[in-house]
């Protein structure tokens, strides 16, 4: 990941505006700013900036990955996963889904890089790579949601569902 395109002259400055507070702010670097200048012009004869390139595929990526957490048997299941590993057939009875449908989501989910797959004998097990950072993204995702009207908002998510 990288940086919100308003850092991106903060960055090529050599400092940032940190706020006081924890965490970032909109506008605020999300991880950490590239290294290296960084430069707004582009030569249209040399083809786009690297910078540039690197910081539309870093969004592509975090697109990809909030994707994957865009759907709400998945969110289920990463609920599921968040008091511990798993087995497919444990996660099929606390879903409620046909066993196919619970393997495609792991898979998704896996591909992803959220969650991992551990063999053992015949059996698979799963659980999140970052629990913790899947359930700050999750906090967060409910963060905005309290801020829109409750119209706009979708069915409430908890943090773990039973």
């Amino acid at each position: 990941m990288t940086i919100i395109n308003d850092e991106v002259s903060a960055a090529a400055s050599g400092g940032s505006n940190p706020s006081p507070d924890t965490g970032p702010s909109a506008g605020q670097a999300l991880t950490s700013a590239p290294t290296g200048p960084v430069s707004r012009t582009t030569d249209t004869a040399a083809g786009p900036n690297p910078t540039t390139r690197n910081l539309d595929d870093s969004y592509g990526a975090v697109a990809g990955l909030l994707r994957s957490l865009a759907d709400p048997t998945r969110l289920r299941l990463l609920a599921h996963l968040s008091l511990g590993e798993h087995q497919v057939g444990e996660l099929v009875d606390h879903i409620g889904l046909a066993q196919s449908t619970v393997s495609v989501h792991l898979t998704r989910l896996k591909s992803s890089g959220i969650i991992t797959k551990r063999i053992e004998g015949r059996s698979s097990y799963y659980a999140i790579r970052d629990p913790e950072a899947v359930m700050r993204i999750l906090a967060i995702a409910r963060t905005l949601l309290a801020h829109q009207p409750a119209a706009a908002a979708a069915e409430p998510m908890t943090s773990q569902e039973s």
